[in-house]
């Protein structure tokens, strides 16, 4: 990867997006434009915190090979966006690249109001702030109304769905707006039918993803209570499957509430279209402010990365993540191993078949096992109150586990992307993998940026 090539430092990344200094957020903007894939991405350049943030801006001709280029849209000194730009999408109309976004005005630490605005541009490089684009609906808080998620609807409108919060009642909400030009727009108002179920106070990143019979509506709600086997990080994301209702602006709920990743860290997942594959990146960073100003990167003065691109694929009412299968084409097979394994580089990919239940443990900071139907994560965090940090998840059965690690990140895959579970880890002092319980061999494969 271009974009790593010069960066040698232990928890640098070999195959992940991140930033080169500052702090990475949300993926924004994800789109295929003038024969690239653009990633979008939130960005404080110069700090390790969330004070002002940005568009940071990375290009590839395949979603491996990737070259960051300037950073596309900053705060301006004006009344719309001066606070910051916040997350948004991108839409390729008419051989001109449209960026929807969020603007903020925060003065002494106080969020005042929020807007969304747009940006277009014809090279992919150079981009033109339109300003706001309607005012902020009544009824709604006037600084969380943000995140706007733009696409073609089948019948041939464009349509754009908004993260937003009910002001007197302090409820997550998600709003809608249709046009027929990308420049003026009709807002219709909630998306949910009066009786959706409650999923906190605050619902951020809404994403409507069009399936051949089926719609799938992503989004990030903040405000859920913990569970043992679920809702287990600070803030979640998921998905509910159902039917945009093109007439109505409505959704039509047809199942429940389901988590993304069960994982220590994901959160606000954006996806995107291209030659019939549905792609979806996520971002790899959300949790406590004190526990994320502890991250060993910060030494290096960066912090956070986004997921593998993930091709979607819905079964029944499932969303399914698999990494592209691009990606895996840069892994090569060195060895298989049935109980140790010493290796020579933390840019790898495990891969195995457990016939039953099972324990691996990885450079002794992360252990992975099944047993009685529940897979468990752990972590050595890299904070005392984070030691031996667990999230677990309920499956019945696994056939096979393909696990991506990055030197600080893993990605791990059950059951051909059945279920997902990403996070950071750090302190990697040994280069040793152990099979700890099971009869299976597993096939270890190492990046090779070719």
């Amino acid at each position: 990867m271009n974009l790593f090539e010069n960066e040698t430092h232990q928890n640098y990344l070999r195959y992940h997006i991140y930033p080169k200094q500052g702090l990475l957020n949300d993926p924004n903007g994800l789109c295929y434009f003038n024969g690239e894939y653009h990633v979008f991405y939130q960005l404080n350049e110069e700090k390790t915190d969330h004070s002002v943030k940005a568009w940071g801006h990375a290009t590839s001709k395949d979603l491996v090979h990737f070259e960051r280029q300037e950073v596309a849209l900053r705060p301006g000194k004006n009344d719309y966006d001066s606070g910051g730009i916040f997350s948004g999408s991108a839409v390729v109309h008419h051989n001109q690249l449209y960026l929807f976004y969020t603007g903020v005005i925060i003065e002494n630490g106080e969020e005042l109001e929020a807007y969304q605005c747009l940006a277009t541009s014809k090279d992919g490089r150079n981009f033109k702030k339109h300003g706001p684009l309607f005012e902020n609906p009544k009824d709604y808080h006037i600084f969380h109304v943000r995140d706007p998620k733009v696409w073609l609807g089948k019948d041939q409108k464009w349509h754009m769905v908004i993260g937003a919060q009910l002001e007197k009642i302090a409820q997550g909400d998600i709003i809608h707006y249709q046009s027929d030009d990308l420049l003026n727009w009709e807002f219709t108002g909630s998306i949910f039918e009066d009786n959706h179920e409650n999923l906190g106070f605050m619902y951020e990143c809404p994403d409507l993803i069009p399936f051949d019979d089926q719609d799938v509506l992503v989004f990030s709600p903040q405000g859920i209570t913990n569970e043992r086997y679920r809702f287990q990080n600070n803030y979640h994301s998921g998905y509910f499957v159902g039917q945009f209702n093109y007439n109505s602006s409505k959704f039509e709920v047809h199942s429940d509430f389901e988590e993304l990743d069960y994982g220590f860290e994901y959160y606000a997942p954006q996806s995107f279209s291209h030659d019939g594959n549905i792609i979806q990146y996520g971002w790899m960073g959300m949790m406590p402010t004190e526990k994320e100003q502890q991250i060993p990167s910060i030494q290096d003065n960066w912090v956070h990365n986004l997921t593998l691109p993930r091709k979607l694929t819905l079964k029944g009412q499932h969303l399914y993540q698999t990494p592209l299968k691009v990606l895996d084409a840069q892994f090569e097979k060195q060895e298989t191993f049935s109980k140790t394994q010493t290796v020579t580089s933390k840019a790898m990919k495990l891969a195995f078949e457990p016939s039953s239940e099972f324990e691996l443990n990885v450079f002794n900071h992360l252990n992975i096992s099944y047993e009685s139907g529940i897979l468990t994560l752990t972590r050595d965090g890299w904070t005392e109150a984070t030691k031996n940090e667990v999230r677990r998840l309920k499956v019945s059965d696994i056939d096979n586990v393909d696990i991506y690690l990055d030197y600080s990140t893993v990605e791990i895959f059950i059951n051909k992307g059945e279920y997902t579970m990403s996070g950071h880890y750090f302190g990697q002092q040994s280069d040793i993998i152990t099979v700890t319980k099971g009869d299976f061999e597993v096939a270890c494969c190492y990046y090779t940026n070719s």
